[in-house]
């Protein structure tokens, strides 16, 4: 999980470390406001030889508000995620919470 982490230097930190030591599990949610920073992360991490990943290799969750019901809003959210992670599929969406 990236809960409560904002800072683009830790998240770098976490991510890679945690990568190098076998986690292939990334998880975030629109309402952590750090998906920008972990896409970028994960971008360095799939760019780097050094790492043995691939995009298939990794599931990535995230998470939209409740309050982006119906089709439209829905997807305009995951959207919106997916270009801020800089990834062209998610693992899976989740509603963060019941609304």
């Amino acid at each position: 999980g990236t809960w409560q982490q904002k800072n683009p230097d830790i998240i770098e930190f976490v991510i890679k470390e945690a990568i190098k030591i076998g986690y292939r599990h990334i998880d975030t949610a629109t309402v952590y406001r750090n998906e920008e920073a972990i896409g970028d992360t994960l971008q360095d991490v799939l760019s780097d030889p050094e790492f043995e990943v691939e995009r298939g290799d990794l599931w990535i969750t995230t998470k939209i508000a409740p309050t982006e019901q119906g089709y439209a809003r829905a997807k305009a959210a995951v959207e919106s995620s997916l270009r801020r992670l800089k990834l062209d599929y998610l693992d899976a969406v989740l509603i963060h919470w019941p609304g």
